[in-house]
């Protein structure tokens, strides 16, 4: 049989028509993939039509979320597999082209979801139900791939799952969250005990299958969506707050976990691929098409009514019986924009502001170009903050303000879509007791206005809210850099470039001396590096007379060596008298530092490496990231699964026996949280000025001021901030007497 697969992988290659195209294959068919699209001379995409497609018995159309007509009224019996049957109600991407009018062509059409025959029904369009599946050719176990990481999760930020997994990782550190797809997913998941779940909506996603593929045990939120007759003995949850009870259980059972997780996989390989899911579609298609329904709808039945009565009630002063309509609407068609809006509206009206915001979220999500739903959501918001009950919410008044006029601008060609704005709002604004307490700490209205700047920058991206940042002057110091200090291109130790090159992600090291510039040392780095540490001075503050700095005599800890620019300078700044201990457990930066200390003889004497990775307790075995500068603790997706030894402040400062701390410096990508937290006893004891990186970990504007604070030890707290990106933030801390 001859079948011609119609989708398109211009936007994305690792797409569901890939698996199906190489299924039929197997299974002994003449297909072909046929691409609709094209790319334009100018770098854009265009319908490319059917015009050139072959003939064949049956065309395919495997959805890939994309506004272009189907491969129908040409001759041949057409099929359709739709798979976000979720999103029935929002557009295709790049136009207004909805699924079910996009299916209504077909003669055949299958829905990946068991709950999408119904909603397809309610659309009149008869379907069949033909899960997502397993491709054994592309997710297979690999016996050489030893579990290494306790869990995983694979997945689009949305909604609560970037807070879930910050959660479970606090329990449970050894781990991968966030976005990966083909090779780097699959070896993530090989290498997993646990793949975590966490679908949207009811979906039983690809990921589902793709995970028990895989060989890891799947512990996902329950879809209550026919998975369970898919696979037996599911580990499942109804509430995120079981999950790291559910994690523990199944860490702490290896022998329990790894047989649950090889039957599973069995069951998979054995009746859940792709190729027995195209042996399914082909039988249907030859069965003939199903009777299309011919739904009789009653006002209780139809979405739009229930809809248009909850707006009625509500508008009678009865929102309680607007929230009963528009849940039952929701109930029906969840994918329709409008349902969340009524729902939002009645929960307002009801008193409950936070999850009004929370429906209207996910109308932005089904609707994301939307400036007025984005506008009423920063109004919920508001609300919220109303009733949350933190005194005065001056911070969150004024984000919300900033964001509700700036939305209006431009986004610019790269800029984050409403949606994106809304859940980079949501975010900030799920912790906004640390975000009251770090604003109201802050010393200055310049920090707060920094503050402010950076949270909606982040939200509405560059073109909405423009960083204020000197990038001439920045510039200009990179040349001068270049120009009178530049003394060696490309003189990175050899032996750091053989064998661990990818540290430094295309970075070459230059060297530089920097005694022109009155600075007595010479230096393995790049122009931003020392721009950024020696004359823009990234981790000192001067300030309205408050200085926070290494100064003659101090000892310094100093967290995040990486080369060794921020140890030699402050070697220069503390002088004879002072000492300075720098923490750096890259093995290739180890290098560099070291070769940079060589350069400096004078100076390396008042430096101490320590190979240890900063953290809240000693002696832990973490697993971390290898990426050059930006290299962290915990595994990311396509990381190789090294270990680094960890050490915490106040270990270090008993371990040496050290009288006094006077300047901490934190910027340890990501792990400045936890590096505080393993130096409290420091901070009580010696009260050292502080600069901690801001900018890893959304939260951390708020997050870390309001931990300082929190202490009570007196500290005026700052920020700075030295890039015109959203990077390089830096929090300040001066001691009550400095």
């Amino acid at each position: 049989m001859r079948i011609g697969v119609v989708f398109s992988t211009l936007p994305r290659e690792d797409t569901t028509g890939v698996h199906v195209l190489r299924a039929l294959r197997e299974i002994g068919c003449d297909a072909f993939h046929h691409e609709p699209l094209r790319r334009t001379p100018a770098g854009g995409i265009e319908q490319a039509g059917y015009e050139t497609l072959p003939p064949a018995d049956l065309y395919l159309q495997v959805d890939d979320d994309l506004a272009y007509p189907g491969p129908v009224g040409l001759g041949v019996p057409s099929a359709y597999y739709c798979i976000d049957t979720h999103r029935l109600g929002a557009p295709l991407a790049g136009g207004s082209l909805l699924r079910p009018d996009k299916a209504r062509g077909f003669d055949h059409v299958f829905s990946a979801q068991r709950d999408g025959v119904d909603l397809l029904a309610r659309h009149g369009i008869a379907a069949r139900w033909l899960p997502l599946a397993y491709d054994p050719a592309r997710q297979a176990p690999d016996p050489a791939q030893a579990k290494q990481i306790d869990w995983c999760f694979l997945g689009t930020p949305l909604g609560d799952r970037p807070r879930i997994c910050r959660d479970l990782a606090r329990r449970f550190p050894s781990c991968v969250f966030g976005q990966a797809y083909g090779e780097a997913a699959l070896r993530i998941y090989q290498q997993s005990r646990i793949i975590v779940n966490l679908p949207v909506g009811n979906d039983v996603n690809m990921r589902f299958f793709e995970a028990l593929g895989a060989g890891g045990l799947l512990v996902g939120g329950a879809a209550h969506n026919g998975e369970d007759e898919l696979v037996e003995g599911l580990v499942q949850f109804e509430d995120p707050a079981e999950l790291p009870a559910l994690v523990g259980r199944w860490l702490s059972d290896g022998a329990g976990r790894a047989a649950l997780a090889d039957a599973q996989q069995r069951e998979v390989a054995g009746r859940h691929t792709y190729a027995h899911r195209m042996r399914a579609l082909l039988a249907a298609v030859e069965a003939g098409p199903p009777a299309r329904p011919r739904p009789a709808r009653t006002p209780a039945d139809d979405p739009a009514a229930l809809v248009s009565e909850a707006v009625a009630r509500l508008e009678a002063g009865a929102p309680h019986d607007a929230l009963r309509l528009a849940d039952r609407a929701a109930g029906l068609d969840g994918a329709r924009p409008q349902v969340h809006r009524a729902r939002a509206l009645a929960l307002a009206g009801a008193g409950r502001p936070a999850d009004a915001a929370g429906a209207l979220l996910r109308e932005l999500e089904l609707s994301p170009g939307s400036g007025e739903a984005f506008r009423t959501y920063l109004g919920m918001l508001d609300q919220v903050a109303d009733a949350a009950g933190v005194p005065g919410a001056a911070f969150t008044r004024a984000y919300l303000r900033v964001l509700d006029l700036a939305s209006e601008a431009p986004a610019g060609d790269a800029g984050p879509t409403l949606e994106a704005a809304a859940h980079a709002a949501a975010a900030v604004l799920g912790r906004h007791a640390e975000f009251e307490r770090a604003w109201g700490a802050l010393a200055d209205a310049d920090s707060r206005h920094w503050m402010l700047e950076l949270c909606a920058h982040r939200a509405l991206g560059a073109a909405r809210v423009p960083v204020r940042f000197d990038a001439a002057r920045a510039r200009a110091l990179e040349d001068e850099v270049q120009g009178r200090l530049l003394r060696e291109r490309g003189a990175v130790p050899a032996s750091a470039t053989r064998g661990a090159s990818h540290a430094f992600q295309g970075w070459r090291l230059d060297r530089y001396d920097l005694r022109p510039a009155g600075l007595p040392l010479e230096l393995l780095s790049t122009a931003e590096y020392v721009v950024a540490t020696f004359f823009l001075r990234q981790y000192q503050l001067e300030r309205a007379g408050v200085r926070v700095a290494a100064a003659e005599g101090d000892v310094v800890v100093d967290g995040g060596g990486c080369f060794g620019e921020t140890a030699l300078h402050f070697a220069h700044q503390v002088g004879p008298g002072g000492r300075v201990l720098s923490f750096e457990f890259l093995p290739a930066h180890l290098e560099v530092f070291r070769a940079n200390l060589a350069l400096n003889p004078a100076l390396a004497g008042r430096v101490e490496i320590v190979p240890e990775a900063l953290w809240d307790r000693s002696g832990e075995a973490l697993p971390f990231t290898e990426h050059g500068p930006a290299t962290h603790l915990g595994a990311a997706p396509g990381a190789a699964a090294a270990v680094a030894r960890t050490c915490s402040v106040d270990d270090l400062v008993e371990a040496r026996g050290l009288p006094r701390v006077d300047f901490l410096k934190l910027d340890v990508e990501g792990a400045e949280l936890a590096a505080l937290r393993g130096a409290e006893r420091t901070l009580r004891r010696h009260r050292p000025k502080l600069a901690i990186a801001a900018y890893h970990r959304p939260e951390d504007l708020g997050a870390l001021p309001a931990w300082i604070d929190g202490l009570r030890l007196g500290y005026r707290l700052y920020l700075d901030h030295f890039t015109p990106g959203a990077w390089e933030t830096i929090a300040f801390a001066a001691p009550a007497a400095a």
